[in-house]
């Protein structure tokens, strides 16, 4: 829902922004467009080019992002896809999405700490904040196309095994794989 400004209802003021993060966890939704093949079995997932606070060399990753104040998951996803594709985008998004995962992101001063149980324990890197990430997988079409002047700089599909070949976010990938391992056992 946007305010008279032009912004989303629950933005918060860039200091208020700043108070957040250093303080709180942030509750986003990320999630990973996918096609199927005929047998109903997920072929291909799609992955955007981003801008990123590493070192400001653009890396792929998944779409998603914070949820705000009074906004629905499925709001929150939509708002997200629009950003990245516009608002004519093919996404298949529910009105209650059923998370499939749930990954969580630390910048490197409160990542978890090599105590034993954490060798084993996955998460993801952003230097700008610790978020706890609901992971949706949406079904989608094959028009997908990146909206100018959004976050997305490039869209590209890919069958799970190649995202290996593509410079990704620290943890994007392995937020993939949980998520379509989850996914999977969800729909059993």
């Amino acid at each position: 829902m946007l305010s008279n400004d032009g912004r989303y209802s629950g933005w918060l003021s860039e200091q208020q922004w700043e108070s957040a993060i250093s303080t709180l966890p942030i509750p986003c939704v990320d999630f990973v467009p996918v096609r199927r093949d005929s047998c109903g079995a997920i072929a291909m997932v799609g992955i955007i080019l981003r801008n990123s606070p590493f070192n400001d060399v653009p890396a792929w990753c998944h779409l998603g992002g914070r949820v705000l104040r009074g906004e629905t998951i499925a709001t929150s996803i939509r708002r997200h896809a629009y950003d990245a594709f516009g608002r004519d985008c093919p996404m298949a998004i529910p009105p209650a999405p059923r998370h499939a995962t749930v990954f969580e992101w630390f910048p490197d001063y409160l990542a978890p700490t090599k105590d034993g149980h954490s060798d084993t324990y996955v998460f993801g890197t952003d230097p700008r904040k610790h978020a706890i990430s609901m992971g949706f997988i949406v079904e989608a079409e094959e028009g997908l196309s990146v909206r100018p002047g959004g976050e997305a700089l490039d869209f590209a599909w890919a069958e799970p095994s190649e995202l290996d070949s593509y410079a990704m976010w620290p943890g994007s990938r392995e937020f993939i794989y949980r998520l379509l391992d989850d996914g999977h056992a969800l729909q059993r």
